[in-house]
């Protein structure tokens, strides 16, 4: 849920960059980008790939708590580790590995 809530609610900003990044002559600033979006094309234009959006962050976020739980009890018990630092870095390069590869169909 958490992931598709910030998806949905950071599209806009995530339209207005990805416009100004392919022409940056587009918009005479970042702030004038959303009122000029909003009477050009209004709702839809601002939420523009929106499911896209939305099902990469609801990936990531499964990925991640699906991962992290996992990989910790694993280090700990195949891996050796005990409680501590290492085993929550470790756990954390797992998920995010993880997170990363359930999210790259939707970055292409």
């Amino acid at each position: 849920v958490t992931g598709t809530l910030g998806a949905v609610v950071s599209n806009p900003v995530d339209v207005v960059k990805v416009r100004l990044l392919a022409d940056q002559h587009r918009y005479p600033s970042t702030y004038s980008a959303y009122p000029t979006l909003w009477q050009s094309e209004g709702l839809a234009g601002l939420y523009a790939g929106v499911l896209p959006s939305t099902l990469r962050g609801a990936f990531i976020a499964v990925g991640e708590l699906a991962t992290y739980d996992i990989s910790k009890q694993e280090l700990k018990t195949r891996g050796g580790m005990e409680e501590g630092v290492g085993v929550h870095v470790a756990a954390s390069l797992i998920t995010g590995v993880v997170a990363t590869t359930v999210a790259a169909p939707f970055d292409i």
